[in-house]
């Protein structure tokens, strides 16, 4: 099972490890990344949702959720900062450097 990585792409578990422990570890990232969503606004969780995990496009979100492009791509990069924010993996110094970041 892959998760998400700090710059909202899919990572895998770690290399190297026997594979129950990758297994393990792959679903600690799962039930830590389900806590996280449901702490967001809905509609952040919704569109992180629909985008990373079901692979729609930004155009069928937009269209579906009643966006502007401009509102789509502000709600995703602050939908996933709150996101790594939330999972304590990043420190905001450290999200100002991600891509697509409001500093």
């Amino acid at each position: 099972m892959n998760s998400l990585g700090p710059d909202g792409s899919f990572v895998s578990p770690p290399k190297g490890k026997p594979h129950g422990e990758r297994k393990l570890v792959a679903r600690q990232r799962a039930e830590i990344a389900r806590r996280v969503l449901h702490g967001l606004p809905r509609r952040e969780r919704e569109m992180l949702r629909r985008f990373y995990l079901l692979g729609q496009s930004q155009q069928q979100i937009c269209d579906e959720m009643g966006m502007e492009r401009s509102q789509f791509l502000l709600l995703k990069s602050e939908a996933r900062d709150r996101f790594w924010r939330l999972a304590g993996v990043l420190s905001d110094e450290e999200r100002k450097h991600l891509p697509g970041s409001i500093s």
